[in-house]
């Protein structure tokens, strides 16, 4: 039998490669987040991760929480997924044991993003394996033809303007069918006067 490779090559790969596995896992123990940003996918063209989000949407930050890992959003346009309302919160996942963790995302107050949240828990959840960006003028010809404006806010009942403002209407109804009644007693007054 002819051997094909050197036997110090033979006895010296099986180390060779155990050293470069326990390298690895060392190198992942020691740096969990960095291991773990690996775990990421590298992220599709921006047409095709329009195309198969559960939800993107387009909107501009208003305002952070929690060193700016939180965001109340101002929606402009829902391009997939369910509806959602003018105003949403954002909030991102990281190990609660690694502040400083690459899971990180932190959101810029007046910056506008497309964002490709998912749900966790009932609420909207980023992070660094989604795909939100912040917004370059090239992302508008990717817009889907579904594409539509989120859902009017609702009135808030603690805000007096809000409630003022859901009174108008049925304040002028009454004041014109209480015109109507006035004005036909009298009609029918004069009419029984004569």
């Amino acid at each position: 039998m002819t051997r094909l490779l050197h036997p110090w090559a033979v006895r010296t790969v099986p180390k060779a490669t155990a050293m470069a596995l326990l390298w690895l896992l060392a190198t992942a123990a020691a740096h969990p987040p960095a291991a773990w940003a690996l775990s990421c996918m590298a992220p599709p063209p921006m047409d095709e991760a329009v195309v198969r989000a559960e939800i993107a949407f387009v909107g501009t930050v208003t305002a952070v929480a929690n060193d700016a890992h939180l965001a109340s959003i101002s929606v402009e346009e829902v391009w997939a997924g369910p509806d959602l309302p003018a105003v949403v919160e954002v909030g991102n996942v990281r190990p609660a044991d690694d502040p400083e963790s690459v899971w990180d995302r932190t959101y810029t107050p007046g910056a506008r993003y497309l964002f490709f949240p998912y749900v966790e828990d009932g609420r909207l959840v980023d992070g660094p394996c989604t795909f939100t960006s912040e917004w370059q003028p090239d992302f508008a010809k990717f817009r889907p033809e579904s594409a539509r404006t989120a859902a009017p806010a609702e009135p808030n009942p603690a805000d007096p303007a809000a409630v003022a403002g859901g009174l108008v209407g049925p304040a002028i109804a009454v004041g014109i069918l209480g015109v109507a009644i006035i004005g036909g007693a009298w009609f029918v007054s004069r009419g029984r006067s004569t």
